[in-house]
C-alpha cells in the first residue's frame, strides 16, 4: 500500500462557482471560487490570505441549484500559487472540512456529487 493512501471520506468532484467566506473573528467576508466539493470539504482558491485552522462560514449555490447554503469550516490545506491573471499577485488555496453541516446541506452537496460521478 503506498505511503499516501488516499485519506478522504467521501468521493470529490471537480467544482466551479463562486462562494463567500466569512471570518469568525469579524465580519468580513471575502470572495472565493470552488475548485472542487465534497460531501466532507472543499478546496478552493481566494486572493485573501487564510490561517491554519482559521474557522470561516462558507456561503453559496451549487451549479444547477436555486438554494443558498452555508457551512462552518476549518482550513486544513494551505497554498501559494501565482495569479494566472496577473504575475505579480499571488492568490491562495485552501482545503477546508466542514464543521456543523446540517443534514439538508450534506444531502444537497452528496446530491451534487453524484450528479457528476
Amino acid at each position: 500500500m503506498s505511503q499516501f493512501a488516499e485519506k478522504r471520506k467521501f468521493p470529490r468532484v471537480q467544482a466551479h462557482f463562486k462562494l463567500q467566506l466569512r471570518f469568525s473573528s469579524n465580519s468580513k467576508l471575502a470572495n472565493a471560487f470552488a475548485n472542487d466539493i465534497s460531501r466532507g470539504g472543499i478546496f478552493l482558491q481566494t486572493n485573501t490570505l487564510l490561517g491554519p485552522n482559521d474557522i470561516v462560514d462558507i456561503f453559496f449555490s451549487l451549479p444547477g441549484r436555486r438554494k443558498n447554503l452555508k457551512v462552518k469550516s476549518q482550513v486544513v490545506r494551505l497554498i501559494e500559487m501565482d495569479d494566472p491573471n496577473n504575475s505579480s499577485k499571488n492568490i491562495y488555496g485552501a482545503g477546508l472540512i466542514f464543521m456543523d453541516i446540517s443534514k439538508k446541506v450534506k444531502r444537497s452537496i452528496a446530491k451534487y456529487t453524484k450528479t457528476i460521478l
